[in-house]
């Protein structure tokens, strides 16, 4: 017995090599297996590749220019789009497939009208997002409550929600940019971080509301989540599905702290409303609740089917996180992009362009019915 303990125990360091030999390969094939598939499949054969010949050390060639000239080769690509007869092919390895195909803009609206069983974009985002790891959970894609929310919330419903939000932007811009001005009335300001700061305070107006939306350390872990789910979907994208349980715990680390000071501040609220909607409902009555989002989910989740699940604070926390990453991003993007487009204008043109967009909102918002689909489109 004893003689066997000892060959096991002299044996573990081989065993221990040898597995980390086969994991190590294991993972080689699944960083190279992108390039395989593009460069010998006959599934891909017929694509124009966006620079160079197709074949698997210009894939991985072609991999390096997107990691670190990634300026240069989309300014190829898009060159090449603009004459383009058919699909370019490159190397993407921030994908969930390790490449992305580029459609002409001729055939961007075929492509868009194809079902979801050939172009799916459910698919898609679940594979690009990880949800298990990033949402903390596939529910919030496997029960999406929050699309419809945000449809009938920010659609059909937009007006009611514009007076609280502007009134939350003309604070957030105050107490941001306006309380910092020099004695000549200017301020040097840094615009993402600026817009970020403004727009996650207004879209938190709407979205989780009073006191949240003033709360500096829920707004900062908030859009630093926000953030940061974009870096997770790159890093996991590198790490192979057998080895995620494992790891995908250490990379979302961050998230996790995120997470964790958003509930500290959000679950008190939560549980506060939940309490409001569960009293209304022994008295027959609709519960008087905040016009935000998080009450509509609430709401939403106390009828849902699975609601032990879904009306719980910890999953409201999820669903916060979500519409957070909704709105942060693409917002901020947009703003700041609009802030230096104007900027950059000759004074003359940015004084009549600035002037003729007031006059326009000023005009539109007059209207009855200011703040509709059309006026917004």
């Amino acid at each position: 017995m004893a003689e066997g303990y000892t060959q096991i125990f002299q044996s573990g360091p081989l065993l221990m090599v040898m597995a980390s030999l086969i994991t190590g390969l294991a993972w080689l094939f699944y960083l190279i297996q992108p390039a395989l598939l593009a460069s010998f499949s006959a599934k891909y054969g017929s694509f124009r590749w966006v620079d160079g010949s197709p074949g698997f050390l210009e894939f991985i060639e072609l991999s390096c220019k997107c990691v670190f000239h990634a300026g240069e080769l989309f300014t190829v690509a898009y060159k090449l789009l603009k004459t383009a007869n058919g699909l370019l092919l490159i190397p993407f390895p921030h994908s969930p497939t390790g490449f992305l195909l580029l459609l002409p803009k001729e055939l961007i609206a075929e492509y868009a009208r194809q079902p979801e069983s050939i172009v799916s974009f459910h698919t898609y985002v679940r594979n690009a997002m990880h949800a298990k790891y990033s949402l903390f959970g596939d529910n919030v894609l496997d029960n999406n409550i929050q699309k419809p929310i945000v449809y009938r919330e920010l659609f059909q419903k937009l007006p009611d929600k514009m007076d609280m939000m502007n009134e939350e932007l003309v604070m957030a811009i105050n107490d941001g940019v306006t309380a910092n001005l020099d004695s000549h009335g200017e301020i040097s300001i840094n615009m993402w971080d600026t817009a970020t700061a403004i727009l996650s305070r207004a879209c938190n107006r709407i979205i989780a509301g009073h006191p949240l939306c003033r709360n500096q350390e829920y707004l900062d872990a908030a859009v630093h989540y926000a953030v940061s789910m974009f870096s997770l979907a790159v890093y996991l994208r590198f790490i192979p599905p057998f080895l995620r349980p494992l790891l995908a715990s250490l990379v979302r680390r961050p998230l996790s702290r995120d997470r964790d000071i958003v509930a500290k501040h959000a679950i008190p609220v939560i549980e506060e409303r939940m309490k409001m909607i569960e009293e209304a409902e022994i008295k027959g009555v609709e519960p008087k609740l905040p016009n935000d989002l998080l009450s509509a989910a609430l709401k939403v989740a106390r009828k849902d089917s699975n609601s032990k699940l879904e009306y719980t604070p910890m999953m409201m926390v999820n669903r916060i996180l979500a519409f957070n990453f909704l709105q942060s991003y693409s917002n901020t993007l947009t703003v700041t992009n609009a802030v230096y487009d104007l900027t950059s204008l000759p004074q003359a043109e940015f004084d009549r362009t600035v002037t003729d967009t007031r006059a326009e909102l000023s005009w539109e918002l007059r209207r009855p019915n200011a703040w509709s689909h059309d006026f917004v489109n």
